[in-house]
């Protein structure tokens, strides 16, 4: 008989610990599942970069012509983003890459737009003098690219050139 009762005790004190055991397994998994979707959602470290210059090789190897608006190199000489009615291009790594417009964003001189969205990154030109009203030639403005993750990563105040090519 004390056997009986022996064995139905440690059936009883297995049981509650396999409760806790469940419990445990839960817990652990509950865990492990945060911090899973922690690490899916982690955003990698945003990269500064620096458009490089577009020379004429690269307009004339993609066919760039008509009305464009041409963000300036600081020397004044090449242009770091080049915006048409259709499409944008900056240049990195040494490729051009190219960018859709934005036609919800606000039209500026010859049928360009404010905003270029690309699959990695984002342009926004924007004409600081005369507020998208320049006439065709030069004025001030900004180029300001983002990543994917709507960070800004390039920033420059600089002249903008709005032309016939």
């Amino acid at each position: 008989m004390r056997l009986v009762i022996l064995a139905a005790g440690l059936v009883a004190l297995t049981g509650c610990g396999g409760g806790d055991d469940a419990q445990t397994k839960a817990a652990d998994d509950a865990r492990d599942i945060a911090m899973v979707e922690k690490a899916q959602n982690m955003r990698p470290p945003a990269e500064r970069l620096v458009p490089e210059i577009i020379t004429e090789s690269d307009l004339e190897e993609k066919d760039i012509l008509g009305g464009l608006c041409a963000v300036q190199h600081p020397s004044g000489i090449h242009y770091l983003a080049i915006a048409r009615p259709d499409d944008a291009w900056i240049k990195l790594d040494g490729e051009l890459v190219r960018l859709g417009p934005d036609k919800g964003s606000p039209e500026q001189p010859y049928g360009t737009w404010t905003k270029y969205d690309g699959k990695e990154y984002s342009l926004r030109m924007q004409l600081t003098a005369n507020e998208g009203e320049m006439e065709p030639g030069a004025g001030s403005g900004e180029i300001l690219v983002r990543d994917s993750f709507d960070r800004e990563v390039f920033r420059l105040s600089t002249q903008i050139e709005c032309k016939e090519r």
